[in-house]
């Protein structure tokens, strides 16, 4: 699939959860170089994202630890406004329709509920996003070599408008 490293974080504030998602994502994408890391509140993976991690993985509920840590929708507004480009999943127990709402509308890609088919929705939900991020990196390529060919038919015309004038001209 990719080359180069993926970058995952993880944010949530259960200790025990944390360590199984991250032995869950290494093993399953052990073909490829994975680095997880993982924080028990979105506040402490802020200074870590000027990195731009490739996906990360936040907890809707951080506050047990932490009494005045911030919930997952913040989180994720705090990701998408210094790192863009990386992909969020809303990792939760509530099934709730208006919270996965509310994760959309401020950046996330995917909702996974905890259950008890968490790490196969997860692992899913990775692949999507990863898949994802490859579609846009390609059309960003495919937008910049069709401004390149416009630039170049562009110098092309003026050339041969140049030739035609000087050619009038003598």
């Amino acid at each position: 699939m990719r080359s180069e490293q993926i970058n995952i974080y993880i944010i949530d504030d259960d200790k025990i959860l944390s360590h199984a998602l991250k032995n869950e994502i290494n093993n399953h994408f052990e073909d490829q170089k994975v680095n997880v890391r993982t924080f028990e509140a979105g506040e402490l993976c802020e200074p870590f994202l000027k990195i731009k991690p490739d996906i990360a993985i936040v907890d809707y509920h951080l506050n047990s630890k932490f009494k005045d840590a911030k919930n997952g929708v913040e989180i994720i507004e705090m990701i998408k406004k210094q790192s863009p480009d990386t992909e969020v999943i809303l990792f939760t127990k509530d099934d709730n329709l208006g919270l996965a709402v509310e994760a959309f509308q401020n950046g996330a890609n995917e909702y996974v509920v905890k259950n008890d088919y968490m790490f196969r929705r997860l692992n899913v939900a990775i692949l999507q996003c990863l898949k994802y991020r490859e579609l846009k990196l390609e059309l960003k390529w495919k937008k910049e070599r069709r401004v390149i060919a416009m630039v170049l038919i562009g110098v092309l015309l003026s050339v041969a408008i140049a030739c035609q004038i000087l050619a009038k001209k003598l």
